[in-house]
């Protein structure tokens, strides 16, 4: 109904998707969660956090 009020149709005036998107978005989750459980991956990130985080103790949190 949205095409022919636009008077455009998907194939003919706009390209097809190139990805399902809630395929893409499960499979980039998976990815991601095993990547994240790595031992190394966790240890890298307490690295980055101990390096970078706040070094204030305790006191009021950032605005």
């Amino acid at each position: 109904m949205e095409q022919v009020f636009a008077g455009c149709a998907v194939g003919r005036d706009y390209p097809h998707p190139i990805v399902e998107h809630a395929t893409a978005y499960r499979e980039a989750q998976r990815r991601l969660f095993a990547l994240r459980s790595q031992p190394e991956t966790r240890r890298e990130a307490g690295a980055v956090q101990t390096r970078h985080g706040s070094r204030r103790k305790g006191g009021r949190a950032w605005r």
